[in-house]
């Protein structure tokens, strides 16, 4: 793939919700282009629709019109199998609440996704855990690891099937400044390492200054800062 291919590209994309009889336009005619190796926040107030954009990208959410083609895949015609391979395969995503495995161990947690897949690399868990400094760690249960520490276990887990594209929902979010700042430094030297696009919602000014380019999702739309 090189070095200006499209790897995401999102055409035209609504997308609304029903709550309680009423439907809720949430997002129309959202377009968005993403080349292999960069790096992009999605900003916007609570409630616009950022996390759905991620959703819809992963395609764990689908939109209800316009084209979704992530590493050349048309989401909208795959069946719910293929689906469920795209995501083991060609996405690793953050969530801002880590989602990790209880009781599994750190390197357990790590290694969910090569399970998953079925094909177990356990040279690649080492070496993950050694990136987000946690190989003295990898038997400990994750209940028993800091805020920070979890954090850096989910994205060891969302670089474990090598992955072309990280989706990353407000990384930083629930940790201390200090910690947020050294795990989104983390983030981004192992997407960077290894040139793959990275997409993060933030509402931090300062995590999104690091990303290449700003989007605004604003009146249902992105647009680019």
């Amino acid at each position: 793939m090189g070095k200006n291919e499209i790897v995401i590209k999102l055409t035209k994309i609504s997308k609304s919700f029903f709550e309680n009889g009423k439907e809720t336009n949430i997002l129309r005619d959202v377009d968005l282009t993403v080349r292999k190796g960069e790096k992009i926040a999605i900003v916007g107030p609570s409630g616009s629709g950022k996390s759905t954009v991620l959703s819809i990208i992963a395609g764990i959410d689908t939109a209800d019109s316009g084209e979704v083609i992530v590493n050349s895949k048309d989401l909208n015609s795959l069946s719910e199998k293929d689906l469920s391979l795209f995501r083991n395969q060609d996405i690793g995503i953050i969530f801002q609440s880590f989602e990790l495995i209880l009781p599994f161990t750190v390197s357990e947690n790590v290694a969910a996704p090569q399970d998953i897949k079925g094909q177990k690399n356990n040279a690649l868990v080492l070496s993950l855990l050694k990136d987000v400094n946690l190989l003295e760690k990898a038997q400990r249960e994750v209940s028993n690891l800091s805020g920070g520490e979890k954090q850096r276990a989910a994205i060891a887990r969302s670089l474990a099937n090598n992955p072309e594209i990280i989706l990353a929902d407000e990384p930083t979010g629930s940790l201390d400044r200090v910690t947020g700042k050294n795990v989104l430094d983390l983030l981004i030297n192992l997407t960077e390492k290894e040139n793959k696009v990275l997409i993060i919602i933030t509402h931090d000014e300062e995590v999104a200054k690091k990303m290449d380019k700003i989007y605004e999702l604003k009146d249902k739309k992105l647009v680019l800062k």
